[in-house]
């Protein structure tokens, strides 16, 4: 029924050569994919440098591709308050390429002694796959976006202004999904994010996306990038960007990197407009803008997500 009802808030923006649109396509993947079952395990880790109480989650779940047992790594942030409202007030912490790094616990530290929660999504099954074949990113995707859910399901929010989600660089790209995809997630910090995944696989230049883009020319005999982005194009069917107003309006705060070749610029900003998102430049790469996020941006972020989550 859930989908059933939102449908009309997707696009057909591009054209897959199928009289069904796209969206209604893919929605039907997602919906067959998920199962919503989950058994949690959760034991306490102490403190944080900033006196916030540490506890592991790990979800074990369906994992959506195989439909095998998967599973999903958590890090959960208490607030050090003690304040009720403090404790439901949720933000969803997705990290970079690489997982989680000393910039994220960072994070984390400074939202959970700003009165958060702070779910650090740290790993989930087949999160690192790569094959040749271009339905890993779908597959990624589907993953992804169930990782978030779960974890959604599990916080069992009572509101829709609840629930928040931070993500940065390849952490931005899937919040950016589930951030539109799904109404129990309110408000979006994007951090070096962007939207148009097959421009975005088939340019940038980090070094596993690069590697796999030459191992596939050699593979499948694409003649230059503009031979593999049409066939990205033709196969890549999951967009954030088509889910931008799937749940209603969203409010997001985007950083951008204006020398960005990881994340390219302009599919930086296609991210801003399509969310309408108010946003911060930087004029530097992918590394010095989350950098520069991390260091300069804290306090914006935190009134942010005070602004929104109640």
């Amino acid at each position: 029924f859930f989908f059933s009802s939102r449908r009309r808030h997707t696009r057909c923006s591009r054209d897959w050569s199928s009289d069904v649109c796209s969206s209604d396509l893919v929605l039907e993947k997602i919906s067959r994919s998920y199962d919503a079952s989950f058994e949690a395990q959760e034991n306490p880790m102490g403190s944080s440098f900033l006196f916030c109480p540490i506890k592991e989650l790990r979800l074990s779940v369906q994992d959506p591709v195989l439909k095998t047992p998967g599973f999903i790594s958590t890090k959960v942030y208490e607030p050090s308050s003690k304040n009720e409202r403090d404790s439901e007030r949720t933000i969803l912490l997705l990290p970079p390429t690489g997982g989680e790094n000393i910039l994220d616990r960072g994070t984390a530290n400074i939202l959970c002694s700003s009165g958060f929660r702070v779910v650090l999504i740290q790993t989930w099954f087949g999160q690192t796959e790569k094959k040749l074949d271009l339905v890993m990113h779908d597959e990624g995707a589907l993953r992804s976006l169930a990782a978030i859910r779960h974890v959604i399901d599990w916080l069992r929010p009572k509101r829709s202004s609840q629930v928040g989600i931070l993500g940065t660089s390849v952490g931005a790209l899937s919040s950016a999904l589930a951030l539109g995809f799904d109404p129990r997630l309110n408000t979006g910090v994007l951090i070096a994010g962007g939207v148009g995944m097959p421009e975005i696989i088939a340019e940038s230049t980090e070094e596993g996306v690069s590697s796999l883009r030459e191992a596939r020319k050699r593979a499948f005999g694409y003649k230059d990038n503009q031979e593999y982005l049409a066939d990205l194009q033709r196969n890549v069917k999951i967009e954030p960007a088509d889910f931008s107003s799937f749940s209603g309006p969203k409010n997001v705060l985007a950083f951008v990197g204006l020398q960005d070749t990881t994340v390219p610029t302009p599919n930086q900003k296609s991210l801003v407009k399509i969310f309408s998102a108010e946003f911060d430049e930087f004029r530097g790469d992918h590394l010095s803008t989350i950098k520069n996020t991390f260091f300069w941006k804290q306090g914006k972020i935190v009134d942010f997500f005070r602004s929104h989550l109640y």
